[in-house]
């Protein structure tokens, strides 16, 4: 991340802007962190979120990345984002699989019925719960997404990679 930061010419062109020492600090705090998820002892090596390591135990430089209505970069779940905007909101990870997909679970309930599978058998009502079930996390999918997308007050970049099949966004 050093030599990144480095011959990119970041570190300068942070140090130059307006707020060039919270910028610096920044940069250095997001460093720092970068090179504690690579190593070997890395929370996210061991199935813990980003978030959790970031937020859980306030290690790192002690410098906040910020108040609200500075220029920073934000990195927030669509659920953290909820009431809030900025200038340029970029959704990633457009390419990832969709959520809703095949249930594997043997009891499907609710306030509409009550459907199991044991194997291959299925009691009568289970492909419309499981119909249902699926039209709710899609309905639920492009909520978020409408959600994520109106956090932006002037640019919104997406982003997405291969052939989009199984993807969020096709």
């Amino acid at each position: 991340m050093d030599l990144i930061l480095d011959d990119s010419g970041l570190r300068t062109a942070a140090a130059a802007a307006a707020h060039g020492e919270q910028a610096l600090a920044n940069l250095e705090k997001i460093s720092a962190l970068a090179a504690r998820w690579a190593s070997p002892n890395s929370p996210c090596r061991h199935s813990r979120s980003a978030r959790t390591a970031v937020a859980g135990d306030g290690a790192g430089s002690g410098v906040p990345l910020g108040e609200p209505d500075d220029e920073v970069v934000r990195v927030s779940t669509i659920h953290g984002a909820k009431g809030l905007e900025w200038p340029v909101v970029i959704l990633g990870g457009l390419h990832q699989q969709k959520r809703g997909g095949r249930n594997d679970d043997p009891v499907l309930s609710g306030p509409d019925g009550f459907a199991a599978r044991v194997g291959d058998a299925l009691t009568p009502a289970w492909a419309w719960l499981e119909d249902r079930r699926r039209r709710r996390a899609e309905a639920e999918d492009v909520r978020l997404f409408y959600v994520a997308c109106t956090r932006a007050r002037e640019s919104l970049i997406l982003s997405r990679a291969g052939d989009g099949r199984g993807a969020f966004l096709p």
